[in-house]
């Protein structure tokens, strides 16, 4: 048994955490006590705790504080995690339209800066695309990346394109209106097209997958060569794809559905 007072200090200390979600705005003392309705003194001595653990970091000018490296440590063990979940359950869907299409198929996430390549099943032949598990591409050159960002909140869209976006290849989009254009084109017409934006005669078509709450927390993406694969093609591509994709969340909202059926007693 937890004794009532550390009880209640674990309960504060976690308040304190939460309050810098979903932004990580930075706060001082005084903000969090009023806003927590935590009294200023517990308030500093949480604080000094969360700094000495890292899960908080103090600004040396502004004296306010924001989220550390321990929380983003916990963060990045949560996702491994959950994408290992996520590539058990996804694997036989994406073995399925690899076969189906005749066509490398893999599935991707967004992570900060790039896309994540969580799983591949290559395509049949003599001549076939070589994806690895763990590889990274800018987010704005790909199919997947260029799905996921459509999708995504718009501070977290945003806070992406504030950076220099790599030109990878000449197909490789750069300019912010025109990427903001084809975000909206994406988002209305339900897939996304990698048209040489990553390598030169490689196309490549992406879906998503939404999970229970519908959002977009992957990509099923098909890649191929651009000779094999016209862009009057994709439209029926996605189609296939997104057959795919429907099954999965089906999957996710059962998981989902079950976790809470066996977490009620």
């Amino acid at each position: 048994m937890i004794p009532g007072s550390t009880h209640k200090a674990v309960e504060k200390a976690l308040k304190i955490l939460f309050s810098f979600v979903p932004d990580n705005r930075p706060q001082g003392t005084i903000e969090l006590s009023e806003h927590l309705n935590i009294h200023k003194s517990t308030v500093s001595r949480l604080l000094q705790v969360l700094t000495r653990f890292n899960l908080l970091e103090k600004h040396p000018h502004t004296q306010k504080f924001h989220l550390g490296k321990a929380a983003g440590t916990l963060g990045e063990a949560f996702n491994i995690s959950l994408n290992a979940s996520l590539v058990s359950l996804v694997q036989p869907q994406i073995d399925r339209l690899r076969y189906k299409l005749d066509e490398t198929v893999v599935l991707e996430v967004l992570a900060r800066q790039s896309t994540v390549l969580l799983y591949a099943a290559e395509g049949p032949g003599p001549v076939f695309i070589r994806e690895a598990a763990g590889e990274k591409r800018p987010a704005h050159t790909s199919a997947g990346g260029k799905l996921l960002l459509a999708h995504a909140p718009p501070e977290v869209r945003d806070r992406y394109l504030a950076h220099r976006l790599p030109k990878v290849t000449p197909n490789t989009i750069t300019d912010l209106t025109e990427l903001n254009v084809q975000f909206m084109k994406i988002r209305k017409q339900g897939f996304a097209i990698d048209n040489e934006e990553v390598h030169i005669g490689i196309r490549a078509v992406a879906v998503p997958i939404f999970n229970e709450n519908q959002n977009a927390i992957a990509a099923i993406v098909m890649s191929g060569m651009a000779q094999k694969i016209a862009l009057d093609q994709c439209h029926s591509i996605a189609g296939v794809l997104a057959e795919g994709s429907a099954k999965i969340t089906k999957l996710l909202i059962e998981s989902a559905t079950n976790f809470v059926a066996d977490g009620s007693d």
